[in-house]
């Protein structure tokens, strides 16, 4: 390997374990009590670079990726009442780590694993809200985001400048978190509520991609 190399990459994000459970009676972003992510697959662009160490094989690397899921259409046909603009995931990791990579003939084989920090973002959500399982509203909600620790290993393929990887993430559990502008049920009021809590939801992924590197 040269002294540093850059890596882009693009494949699948499949989301793994609450984040990709479609319970609609558990879903995280408008249920307290709520677990489940009801994520679809979806799209991940990764770069990463690496810097040579004295070790033969082994280098220094730093990662940044984008995940970007929809909502399953499994969760939107048990859940649509009237018009609904769904959310969607976004998920940004920031990682350092480390690569081993073992060259073979005119192959070679990596494995790798880093930790760091991913940020989080909802879009918002427009539809029927039920607020404290007692108001039923129509509006708005206005998710925060959130920045948890996260990691990630992974293993891969590498043919001179092409790269068939995958990756497994676990990207840290947060509480969802936001604002509801609605119009409510009382007396047909406008109401806002600040710094409402739902569920919590931990982004998972099994991420399948290929890359090029230069």
């Amino acid at each position: 390997m040269a002294n540093a190399q850059t890596t882009i990459s693009v494949g699948a994000a499949l989301p793994q374990g609450s984040f990709g459970d479609k319970t609609a009676t558990s879903y995280a972003l408008l249920n307290p009590n709520g677990t489940t992510g009801a994520a679809a697959i979806g799209l991940h662009v990764g770069l990463k670079q690496q810097f040579a160490l004295p070790i033969q094989g082994l280098s220094l690397m730093g990662t940044v990726d984008f995940m970007y899921n929809t909502l399953s259409d499994s969760l939107k046909s048990s859940t649509t009442v009237g018009n609904v603009t769904y959310s969607n995931y976004i998920n940004v990791p920031v990682m350092v780590g480390l690569n081993y990579q073992l060259d073979i003939s005119s192959l070679a084989i990596y494995a790798e694993a880093g930790l760091g920090v991913n940020a989080r973002f909802i879009s918002k959500y427009e539809g029927n809200i039920n607020i404290a399982g007692l108001i039923s509203a129509t509006g708005t909600f206005t998710y925060d985001p959130a920045f948890t620790f996260a990691y990630q290993f992974g293993a891969g393929i590498k043919m001179n400048s092409l790269i068939l990887g995958v990756n497994y993430y676990v990207l840290g559990a947060a509480p969802v978190k936001g604002d509801i502008h609605a119009s409510t049920n009382l007396l047909g009021l406008a109401t806002d509520f600040e710094d409402v809590s739902m569920g919590d939801l931990t982004p998972g992924f099994l991420s399948l991609r290929v890359g090029f590197t230069f």
